[in-house]
């Protein structure tokens, strides 16, 4: 990204996400850009064709605007309405028609249903979803702070065994595609780490009675 202010572009982005969502803020964006600079390295380091930029572009403004009533503004989804302000912003600052439709592209393939066409969409939905695949705690963790965040944005209540199960049921719409890139999806028996991980942390939270849940700090001491 020689040819753009990246700074600026980052600060943009960051104005479109709310520090009041328990999940889907900016701290969350940028996580999923450094899980995506990781996942790019490894594509490069063997041979993947991936242009980064539009990786990065993409993992910045994946979740923007988040917080807003897309259905209000007239988008079919929150990746619908994330794809609008990243070209919006991405054209503020210069970017190339080509690679903002590439980041659009990519943003959209975050939806629980969208379709990777390219590795930069398999890069970035693989950089959204990697936290599934986390230790337990950091799964559970995340579970929860969606709980409270649907609770915010809906104005409802949802009681833990209801929001546990339809939590399980739409990270299995997420794990409908193959998002192998390099050679470390797979396990030395051939099955998709993130898979097998995913489905363990699925199988711990069926079974989960409560939403109690460790900070931050506590499961760093782990």
């Amino acid at each position: 990204m020689t040819d753009l202010d990246v700074e600026a572009i980052k600060q943009a982005a960051a104005a479109l996400y709310s520090s009041s969502l328990p999940y889907h803020n900016f701290s969350h964006a940028l996580a999923v850009v450094k899980e995506a600079e990781q996942i790019v390295e490894k594509c490069r380091a063997e041979g993947v064709p991936v242009d980064g930029d539009v990786v990065i572009l993409a993992a910045l403004f994946h979740d923007a605007g988040f917080h807003d009533d897309h259905a209000r503004l007239g988008f079919a989804s929150k990746e619908a309405y994330s794809a609008e302000l990243a070209q919006r912003e991405l054209g503020k600052y210069g970017a190339a028609p080509q690679i903002v439709e590439q980041v659009c592209d990519a943003i959209l393939s975050t939806h629980y249903d969208g379709i990777c066409r390219s590795n930069e969409s398999k890069a970035v939905r693989a950089a959204d979803l990697a936290g599934l695949a986390a230790e337990y705690s950091i799964f559970k963790r995340n579970t929860v702070r969606l709980k409270k965040e649907h609770e915010l944005l809906s104005e409802t209540r949802t009681e833990w065994p209801e929001w546990r199960d339809s939590a399980i049921a739409r990270v299995n719409l997420f794990l409908r595609q193959d998002l192998n890139l390099t050679r470390d999806y797979f396990d030395a028996e051939g099955h998709s780490v993130f898979h097998r991980r995913t489905q363990e942390n699925l199988r711990r939270l069926q079974a989960d009675p409560s939403d109690e849940v460790m900070e931050d700090k506590e499961i760093a001491c782990l």
